[in-house]
């Protein structure tokens, strides 16, 4: 399984390496700056898993939140999105 992921710039800014510590096969593409966010979604099989509070780079508040949800139809919207996002983003090398 190959990992997409979209990174805010200033995770790749702040923490050049840290997709070289992913642990699987990872893609990844920047946003630009101005849509950067303290939130995350990740989307997987009927899944879709977000949360927020992400203040600083590599450390998990105590005040995070998660919602999970799970609903195949859900998921596909999600993924739809996701595409989009994809392809209008900065590649990386």
């Amino acid at each position: 399984i190959v990992f997409q992921q979209l990174f805010d710039a200033e995770a790749i800014e702040k923490v050049p390496s840290f997709p070289k510590h992913f642990p699987a096969p990872l893609e990844y593409r920047i946003l630009p700056k101005e849509y950067s966010t303290q939130s995350a979604i990740h989307i997987f099989g009927d899944y879709v898993v977000t949360y927020t509070g992400l203040k600083e780079i590599g450390k998990i508040p105590d005040d995070i939140v998660f919602f999970v949800m799970r609903s195949a139809s859900l998921a596909d919207s999600y993924r739809t999105w996701f595409d989009y996002m994809w392809k209008q983003s900065k590649k990386t090398a």
